[in-house]
């Protein structure tokens, strides 16, 4: 009741060109004035005129943390349109890759059979490094007599170390083999969840859910400082060209990738060689899974393995 009598004195007061502004001050108190003083310009004010009528408002500006909502907000329905347009372009390359779930089941045979005869490589790779061990531990056996002079033998160092690196070759190979089986797992449940999509499509239930894929690979940027110079380095130092002597690797751009748990660290970058010259180089590095922010090296390994098996890594 007193804002309207308030307003109908202002009506009767103010000249009929003249506007009232009606803001709000920093106790929450409603305040009417010809003018706006200049501490409550951003707090939003409406401009009303003699009738009482509202002839133009403004918001109060946002506050640090209202600007950050709203960011994160505008932040949220942009990844929902982008996952919108991803399943739509999905779906349409569902269905126009198959005409039946049989087809969908043939194409998962043939992926898994071409990673079994992969496992398959491996495991004759390890059966002949099991032969070659065999072999270099009996040549190890004469080193453990003596000689004619009563000396104990010594054996070389490059037995010792084709022993080592057998034994080795071992162990990798067999890690390669359970990230192959691992991968076949992932293929399996990816062309399964393609079949129950495909199969919703068809009975044009669009709008389902789709599931999400357990192959489904999450990127974040890295912006290399300080702060990771350190293992940056050490994943490029990882990846030195053997045949470039005194070749030297820079890193340009990076970002951190996980999938099924474990987390890669992706370098983008070049590398110039003794001559001078400059060439695109990409250097994948799992990261132990301790958190420890340290390369795996076995994970390396397993990877250089994995390539000479001819898996798609």
């Amino acid at each position: 009741m007193r804002t309207v009598i308030l307003l109908f004195t202002l009506a009767i007061c103010l000249p009929a060109t003249a506007g009232t502004f009606k803001w709000v001050d920093e106790n929450g108190v409603t305040q009417y004035g010809d003018t706006m003083p200049p501490q409550a310009v951003n707090r939003g004010m409406t401009e009303i005129d003699k009738k009482g009528q509202v002839i133009k408002k403004t918001d109060a500006a946002l506050t640090p943390e209202q600007l950050k909502a709203q960011e994160g907000e505008l932040a949220k329905q942009k990844a929902l349109t982008r996952q919108t347009e991803e399943r739509k372009r999905r779906d349409q390359a569902l269905l126009g890759t198959y005409t039946s779930e049989q087809e969908i089941d043939l194409a998962r045979d043939r992926n898994t059979q071409q990673i079994d005869s992969i496992i398959r490589s491996a495991q004759e790779r390890i059966t002949a490094a099991q032969v070659r061990e065999k072999d270099l531990s009996k040549q190890l056996e004469f080193y453990k007599g003596k000689d004619k002079a009563g000396n104990p033998r010594t054996p070389s160092k490059d037995l010792l170390d084709d022993i080592e690196r057998t034994k080795s070759e071992q162990v990798v190979t067999n890690l390669a083999i359970g990230e192959l089986q691992k991968q076949k797992e992932q293929v399996i449940a990816r062309f399964d969840d393609d079949k129950l999509r495909f199969k919703d499509l068809k009975l044009g239930n669009a709008s389902a859910p789709a599931r999400e894929s357990k192959a489904e690979r999450v990127s974040t940027p890295l912006v290399i400082d300080d702060t990771n110079r350190a293992l940056v380095n050490e994943c490029l130092a990882h990846w030195a060209d053997r045949a470039s002597v005194g070749g030297k690797h820079y890193a340009a751009s990076g970002e951190l990738s996980q999938l099924d748990g474990k987390t890669e660290l992706i370098l983008d970058g070049r590398l110039q060689n003794k001559s001078g010259q400059f060439t695109q180089r990409r250097a994948v590095c799992p990261l132990t899974a301790d958190g420890n922010g340290k390369v795996d090296t076995k994970g390396i390994e397993v990877k250089k393995t994995l390539a000479s098996l001819g898996a798609r890594y």
